[in-house]
């Protein structure tokens, strides 16, 4: 009988060219999405890390400028959470748990932002964004991260706002002044007085242009080579360039008084201008009247359907080289669509496009290249107003509320009409844009439970309202 013979064990293999492929692709690609979570994980951490270390940093500037309050005590009492939250914060990150960390500190920044939006009286004490157009940016302190600017954003003592080259942002004071930063422009807050006789720093310009609009109480304003002091009611260009060290101090309304930081001073009057070079301040001198403007009337209606051009007319003035013309959706002349500053004589001819509410201005420069005081500011309405043997429009225009949010004793208000309606929230007007979207900040006047009341009108005066209840808890 024969043996069988013994199966022989295998100590080698042969693997086709094939399966070592298919084997190699499937252990590559799991090596990879292995690699790619790993390095995820990496940046989410990182940027866990550094939104946390971000909001602590903006968190102990607000804790620090808090010191300064006379109240700081009582604060500190009433509102020790902010602190403990900044404190566990602080160790949460040491630890390196950096999810808490951020947790902490954004529940200590919200803390915080809501102590600086009451004063020690209980009035408002934030200054806020009025209005905002095109790029603009600010930033909590020193080492806070540059954020867009929202209509109804509040600032502190020690932020920083910068516009783009097409950026406009009018800014509110809690004493009722306001400032409008122009294109290419970096502010720093200062201090906010607390009393109308306070002669504290507001702002640092470090280089641009502002309109200042001053209430009861003045404004000092300060450039790397100089500063100015406005009083009470004063209304006011100030300008820096850094690269040539030169600026421009234009008074329109109420007086001012300059100081460079050699010790030269000047007092400035309504209509008059002083021009500084380095640490040299020259004399005052004159700066043109505001043109008076002749047509169209203020609020005219135009029938986009008929008419496609427009003149815009005002007085010329003696001794005047030119003048420039300002046409805008913004009321306050943000991303301009017409902005001509050479024009001769006292007229333009404006080509109509769209419809909507659109708004004008001029002002003049004298030989010297000052210029002078704007006019006022009219507006006129474009839109499809039917022609001759046209059915007449009975349905009410639609209109949508978005948002009606009070801020202490401001309320924004957004919402979308029909384009070409008009719109008024309280009886005050509000800008429509081309595709009926609006917004509107009312400065309200009583405390508690108010009611805002929307009114949007077509070119048929048909006419939609809107009530919102908001709730008034500050001034």
């Amino acid at each position: 009988m024969a043996k069988k013979s013994k199966k022989r064990e295998r100590d080698w293999y042969t693997i086709s060219v094939t399966s070592f492929r298919k084997g190699m692709t499937l252990i590559a690609l799991v090596l990879t999405l292995i690699g790619i979570s790993v390095v995820y994980q990496q940046w989410e951490q990182r940027t866990i890390r550094d939104r946390a270390e971000n909001s602590i940093v903006e968190a102990s500037d607000l804790a620090r400028d808090l010191e300064d309050r006379e109240d700081f005590d009582q604060i500190r009492i009433e509102h020790h959470l902010a602190w403990e939250d900044l404190k566990d914060a602080e160790t949460e990150f040491e630890g390196g748990r950096y999810g808490p960390a951020l947790n902490r500190a954004r529940s200590a920044l919200r803390e915080f932002d809501n102590i600086f939006d009451l004063g020690a009286s209980g009035t408002e004490r934030k200054s806020r964004f009025l209005s905002v157009q095109g790029g603009v940016e600010y930033r909590r302190g020193e080492r806070g991260s540059w954020k867009k600017a929202r209509a109804n954003d509040s600032l502190n003592p020690g932020d920083w706002v910068k516009t783009s080259d097409e950026g406009t942002a009018e800014i509110r004071f809690p004493d009722g002044s306001t400032y409008v930063l122009r294109e290419d422009t970096l502010v720093h807050l200062g201090t906010l007085f607390d009393s109308p006789s306070g002669n504290e720093p507001v702002a640092d310009l470090q280089f641009g242009l502002v309109d200042f609009n001053t209430a009861q109480s003045g404004s000092k304003i300060k450039t790397p080579k100089s500063e100015a002091i406005l009083q009470k009611d004063t209304e006011a260009t100030i300008s820096y360039d850094p690269d040539s060290a030169a600026g421009h101090y234009t008074t329109f309304a109420g007086s001012a008084k300059v100081t460079s930081t050699s010790g030269q001073t000047r007092e400035i009057g309504a209509l008059q201008q002083v021009d500084q070079k380095g640490e040299e301040l020259s004399d005052a001198k004159p700066v043109p009247p505001s043109p008076q403007l002749v047509g169209p009337a203020n609020g005219q209606e135009i029938d986009f359907d008929s008419q496609k051009e427009l003149r815009l007319a005002w007085k010329n003035l003696p001794e005047i080289a030119r003048y420039t013309l300002n046409v805008s959706q913004s009321q306050i002349f943000g991303a301009n669509i017409i902005e001509d500053d050479h024009r001769r004589k006292s007229s333009a001819r404006v080509g109509i496009r769209g419809e909507g509410i659109f708004y004008w201005r001029v002002a003049a420069y004298d030989r010297s290249g000052a210029r002078g005081a704007w006019s006022e500011t009219r507006s006129f309405r474009v839109a499809s107003l039917g022609g001759v043997g046209a059915i007449e429009d009975t349905t009410p225009p639609a209109l949508t509320i978005e948002e009606a949010q009070a801020y202490g004793s401001l309320v924004l208000v957004n919402g979308r009409t029909e384009p070409g309606a008009k719109v008024n929230i309280n009886d005050e007007p509000a800008s429509v844009q081309l595709n009926g979207s609006f917004s509107k900040t009312i400065q309200m006047t009583q405390t508690g439970f108010a009611f805002i009341t929307i009114v949007a009108t077509d070119a048929w005066n048909n006419k939609s309202e809107v009530k919102r209840r908001v709730f008034i808890d500050a001034f």
